[in-house]
């Protein structure tokens, strides 16, 4: 017994140099009493068990991990897949409301100018109407001045002749807006 105490101190204190392996190994080459054999075999049948066990339950945790860490991986890959998916919808929305707005714009622009153009037209419509009355008047003045009474109808002429010219006036004005 005292033999392996002195070896296990001399293994715990000088175990960094290359002579103190050469005295491990000495020590090691021990003589055991054939009384300490037995449990000296069972000793170390017992160590050699243990190392066993660890280095089976060292590969059973390194398979275990490896696996952990494949499953992170794998999922860590497809976050970052989710993530640029994620991102892409986002984009894709931003320019659906982009579009959206552009279109509420345009349409109401389209609005805008449909309603200018309707008032326009009306506009067109009323001028229209008053100058072909003022040409029907025109025209019955020239007939009745190639007539017999077109003496008598002179004033009536130049007062007609005076809102014709009005008229004309008002739809050139109309129609340079347009």
């Amino acid at each position: 017994m005292e033999q392996r105490d002195s070896a296990s101190s001399t293994l715990s204190s000088s175990s960094s140099s290359s002579s103190t392996k050469k005295v491990i190994a000495q020590e090691k080459l021990q003589v055991i009493e054939w009384e300490d054999f037995e449990q000296e075999v069972a000793r170390l049948w017992s160590l050699s068990s243990a190392l066993k066990e660890a280095k089976e339950k060292k590969q059973s945790l390194e398979e275990k991990l490896q696996s952990l860490i494949q499953v992170k991986a794998e999922s860590l890959n497809r976050s970052n897949e989710l993530e640029e998916m994620r991102e892409k919808l986002e984009a894709r929305r931003s320019v659906m409301e982009r579009m959206s707005t552009r279109s509420k714009v345009a349409a109401e622009d389209a609005r805008m100018q449909e309603e200018r153009l309707r008032m326009e037209v009306r506009s067109l419509l009323v001028s229209g109407t008053a100058l072909s009355v003022a040409r029907k008047r025109l025209q019955e003045s020239n007939r009745l001045l190639a007539g017999e009474r077109g003496y008598l109808q002179a004033p009536k002429l130049a007062e007609d002749v005076t809102c014709e010219a009005a008229i004309y006036d008002f739809t050139s004005v109309i129609c340079s807006i347009l």
